[in-house]
């Protein structure tokens, strides 16, 4: 399983499952952040929410952008 994040300006140093500490594999460009490795179901069968620890070499921000148009 994958999740895209898109507009973050941070680099990310490491990803991981903050239930299991599971190490997930990440792809990252100027505008995208792809998560890979991701488990088919969830890792809090009761909550039904996982929570992903990222680690930024800044700390991290999320530029949108609508088009062209740059949202800060």
């Amino acid at each position: 399983m994958e999740l895209a994040i898109g507009g973050l300006r941070a680099k990310v140093e490491r990803a991981t499952l903050l239930a299991s500490g599971q190490v997930l594999t990440c792809e990252q460009s100027d505008d995208r952040l792809v998560l890979k490795g991701l488990p088919a179901t969830q890792p809090d069968s009761i909550a039904g929410v996982t929570l992903i620890k990222h680690e930024c070499s800044a700390p991290p921000k999320q530029v949108l952008g609508a088009g062209y148009a740059v949202l800060e």
